[in-house]
């Protein structure tokens, strides 16, 4: 049984357009874990850096 010529047109044309979907949303998914890493790297890198300066003036303000 042959199929149809549209159809065959229509099922590679549904398959790339299904494969570029992927790509689009696997692409998408790692540059949001990235965009994430370096948020989450920023806030600790501050929050560390803030805490350091607290630490180290209560150290002071003990020693006077």
């Amino acid at each position: 049984m042959k199929s149809p010529q549209g159809f065959t047109w229509k099922t590679v044309l549904s398959s790339k357009y299904l494969a570029g979907i992927t790509s689009l949303m696997t692409f998408s998914m790692t540059a949001l874990r990235s965009s994430s890493r370096l948020i989450f790297s920023l806030c600790c890198s501050d929050t560390t850096t803030v805490w350091t300066l607290i630490d180290l003036n209560s150290t002071l303000y003990k020693l006077r």
